[in-house]
């Protein structure tokens, strides 16, 4: 059965929970992907699906309780990485044993075959391949189709694994108490680019890096170049995915120079000039007629109370107290 079409899916992200009893029904609660599901596995099947729209980006955890064959094919014209958080017995993904500690991907001409183990918890990530192509080429400088194509098993460095595991696992957790921050279209941009950088930084990293002669000059030029731009954008959030497009350069080269010049990573620098200019906001505002979250959520924060705890740490206060004794 194909579902609706990933342009239909509501503009406004929403966390959708589904949880079922018949391992074909759970198959149909994924938006947009046409498959079948055959039970293989004894006993009553439980299923359970979260699944969330940005922006064409299609995210979704699943969990299954028995050995599933799963056929069939995601929505025309995109790219999947599969993020396995737990597995328990034997997976065979399209021929190939497939062991816990790799991605799997689906490319737009791909079909879907993939024997499940007795217990599955897998978080997917589907989106446009041409956009895929477009971001990587601003982010790696690369086009990330042309390295994907006829691969379905991805290694990723155990630590990068780890890391990218606790991340969507915290995201799930937060998205079942805090999905309406991203009503907001700055937050909501602001996840999308974190989903999407953390998983091709994952599959990026597991290759070798071309050896660089940077000079120090040229990387302390490199981290002007990115500081000026982020301060010209007062206003808003700017994320690494930007950076990499406005500067001309890669992820990692981008790394490397935070790195080395200032002993952070794009990511830490960034989150603190957003917490710099909340903080202004804040000094600005009037008690009562905006709110911690509001300005928050405009800065691109949207779970407060991660938030509050890194503002804590670098200004010695809660927001809440700096908006006490603002304007």
């Amino acid at each position: 059965m194909t579902l609706a079409q990933p342009h239909c899916a509501s503009s406004t992200p929403l966390l959708r929970t589904v949880v079922s009893g018949d391992a074909d029904e759970h198959a149909e609660n994924l938006s947009a992907w046409d498959q079948r599901y055959e039970q293989l596995g004894r006993g009553r099947f439980i299923g359970r699906l979260d699944e969330l729209w940005l922006d064409g980006l299609q995210l979704f955890r699943e969990r299954t309780s028995h050995d599933v064959l799963e056929t069939g094919s995601p929505w025309p014209g995109s790219r999947t990485f599969g993020i396995p958080l737990a597995m328990c017995g034997t997976a065979v993904y399209c021929g190939k044993p497939m062991p816990p500690d790799m991605l799997l991907t689906l490319g737009p001409q791909d079909s879907l075959e993939f024997r499940t183990p007795s217990v599955l918890d897998i978080v997917g990530l589907s989106w446009s391949a041409d956009a895929l192509s477009a971001f990587t080429l601003d982010l790696e400088g690369i086009d990330i189709e042309d390295e994907l194509r006829g691969r379905r098993l991805l290694p990723v460095a155990p630590a990068a694994l780890a890391g990218l595991r606790g991340f969507m696992t915290h995201l799930f957790e937060l998205l079942e108490t805090s999905a309406s921050q991203l009503d907001n279209p700055q937050v909501a941009r602001g996840l999308r680019h974190t989903l999407l950088e953390r998983v091709v930084g994952a599959v990026r990293d597991a290759q070798p890096e071309p050896p660089q002669t940077f000079t120090a000059s040229v990387r302390r030029g490199i981290v002007q170049r990115a500081r000026d731009y982020a301060l010209s954008r007062p206003d808003e959030p700017v994320t690494v995915v930007e950076l990499c497009g406005a500067l001309k350069i890669s992820r990692r080269t981008l790394q490397t120079c935070f790195h080395e010049m200032l002993g952070l990573s794009p990511h830490q620098y960034l989150r603190t000039l957003r917490l710099n200019g909340m903080r202004r906001d804040l000094r600005s505002s009037v008690v009562g007629q905006v709110s911690v979250q509001e300005v928050a959520a405009r800065w691109g924060f949207w779970h407060l109370s991660s938030c509050a705890a890194d503002y804590r740490r670098l200004f010695g206060e809660l927001p809440s107290a700096t908006l006490r004794v603002g304007r």
